[in-house]
């Protein structure tokens, strides 16, 4: 492939100390031009640049060869981002950076319709996406005149002004930039003479307003932003990076405090600016992890607000195949695919670079246990784990669809392909999970939510509610249903509720009828330290079809079972 191993020899320098010089030229470039290093493709890149115009004294026309092109504006004026410790001082690109520096060139014509362009990139933590969509290409399409207002977010207030005070660094440090785009690098002035502080136009950390018209504001994730605005300009480039918390700050509640923020907050600044979403997941059921959901299963994706909002999502592995089936890493010059293949088992691995986390502790589920097979099911229930209130506080109301194979039934299995690990072990009865999720509504919307489900399911012959908490009130709520309805309650700790739950994973007693992502990632992140109530519903619809263990003698268990109705007792 042409596209791997972006190795160069170690940075050639700036111009060598000397005499002082009344222009400055990009030295690096000049010198990578002069000797072509890297894949063919660069190298032939290297040969189409016009290496006496970027070397002439006519700073006006070496600036307009960028304008067109964000990668020649990244080695002339930016190039010291490029290269790092990490990729041993040497100038290196991955494959997404090239991707994004395709997308920027779109940047050159402005949205014509609401929510025209609106893109998330979901990477392996580390590959640079900060560098390039928070500081390289919002400078290059601020130097052009691309975009006029950019407005980027990241997850704290502090992290979004780092960002702004290194591009503030080039504008006031970086000569060759000053030099070839002095309105840009130059700061808006109310008016001349008097302190500079009380001249400028945008004094602030979170603000620079530049001479050529530029602005560019930073703030922290969930911030006041409504009716931001420059005179009567809004922002045309908006950015959201890594605007979520670290799993240990996570949770479900803070996941729709954000998600509700970006949709009817950051969206609405302006519908036709250009929005880039780009982060890495930092929890289960996060807004990115989300995305990464309905780009690798968009068939089991069960939240439509990705596609209401036409974001186009881009997912990169930390591995990637090659047209013959051999690997390559996606970023050689920094992780080669030793080191990547050594750490790809662990859980660490799963979340910081694949972006598909599971539990820290891995003491309850795992991949493993999962067993995909859509088996007939000779009765179906909607089980339901009810929250008393809907507060923004409260648990969540968890919805679940489990249907109940039995082998005496006479259900055929022609046209279904029964997983290895289940052959041999299709004596006993199965229940099949067919569909979970979560809502957060009051009783008499949940009551609607059920019917819907109920005219969408058919097959559902039975409501199983759990009366733990409200008691008969569930009744009331659940008045005249088309189904018959039935109150579940049981005595024992939900935990040993999920260890006996998970039991019956690993012996092949439980099969999902296709990937489940939500419930999967919910139970391959439980540790026993918190409720998880999507795991709760499963375990009620289970448990109406396969009873709790019972104590036999010898303190032995054994997992009885329910015969349906049809279904004859004899064995």
């Amino acid at each position: 492939m042409e596209r791997t191993g972006y190795f160069f020899d170690n940075d050639p320098g700036f111009a060598s100390d000397g005499e002082p010089v009344d222009l400055w030229y990009p030295e690096f470039l000049l010198k990578l031009i002069d000797r072509p290093q890297g894949p063919r493709w660069f190298q032939d890149y290297l040969r189409t640049l016009d290496r006496d115009v970027l070397s002439g004294n006519d700073c006006h026309v070496r600036a307009q060869l960028s304008k067109n092109d964000p990668l020649l504006f990244a080695l002339t004026y930016l190039s010291h981002h490029l290269y790092s410790i990490e990729t041993g001082d040497k100038l290196s690109f991955a494959e997404f950076h090239l991707d994004l520096l395709e997308h920027a060139k779109s940047w050159l014509q402005k949205s014509r319709v609401p929510r025209e362009h609106r893109d998330a990139y979901v990477a392996p933590r580390g590959v640079g996406k900060s560098t390039w969509l928070f500081q390289i290409l919002p400078v290059w399409a601020a130097a052009h005149g691309h975009v006029k207002f950019i407005v980027a977010f990241s997850d704290s207030a502090d992290q979004a002004k780092n960002h702004l005070a290194t591009i503030r660094g080039e504008f006031d440090m970086n000569d060759l930039l000053i030099q070839d785009f002095p309105d840009l690098c130059e700061p808006k002035v109310r008016r001349q003479g008097g302190p500079v502080g009380k001249k400028l136009v945008a004094s602030r950390v979170d603000m620079i307003e530049q001479r050529n018209g530029f602005v560019m504001v930073a703030k922290g994730s969930g911030t006041a932003a409504r009716g931001l605005k420059v005179g009567k300009q809004r922002p045309d480039l908006i950015v959201l990076d890594d605007i979520e918390p670290g799993e240990e700050k996570y949770s479900p509640t803070l996941m729709r405090q954000r998600l509700r923020w970006m949709l009817e907050t950051v969206f609405h600044l302006n519908e036709f600016a250009r929005v880039i979403i780009v982060g890495t997941v930092t929890a289960p059921g996060s807004i990115m992890h989300q995305m990464v959901e309905s780009e690798l299963h968009p068939e089991t994706v069960e939240d439509a607000w990705i596609d209401d909002q036409n974001i186009q999502v881009h997912y990169y592995e930390p591995i990637l195949l090659n047209d013959d089936g051999t690997e390559r890493s996606c970023w050689p010059g920094k992780w080669s695919l030793e080191y990547l293949k050594k750490h790809e088992h662990t859980r660490e691995y799963k979340k910081e670079f694949k972006n598909q986390p599971v539990s820290m502790n891995g003491t309850y589920w795992s991949e493993e246990d999962y067993v995909y097979v859509d088996l007939p099911c000779v009765r179906t229930v909607l089980a339901i784990d009810p929250a008393v209130t809907s507060h923004e506080n409260s648990h969540d109301t968890a919805i679940a669809i489990v249907g109940l194979w039995h082998p005496k039934a006479g259900l055929s299995l022609d046209d279904v392909i029964v997983p290895s690990s289940l052959q041999g072990n299709m004596l006993q009865p199965k229940v099949v999970v067919r569909f979970a999720t979560i809502v957060k509504l009051p009783p008499k919307q949940l009551r609607d939510t059920v019917m819907w489900y109920l005219e969408q399911w058919p097959e559902i012959g039975e409501v199983v509610v759990e009366s733990n908490q409200g008691g008969d009130t569930w009744t009331m709520v659940f008045h005249h249903m088309p189904v018959k309805m039935k109150l579940s309650w049981s005595g024992l700790k939900k935990s040993v509720r999920q260890v006996r739950l998970l039991n019956l994973y690993q012996r092949g007693r439980i099969t999902h009828s296709m990937r489940l992502s939500r419930l999967e990632q919910s139970q391959c992140s439980y540790d026993g330290s918190e409720d998880k109530d999507i795991l709760d519903a499963v375990e009620i619809g289970v448990r109406h079809f396969i009873t709790a263990p019972k104590v036999l003698r010898g303190g032995t268990y054994s997992y009885g079972r329910r015969t349906p109705v049809g279904v004859s007792s004899d064995d």
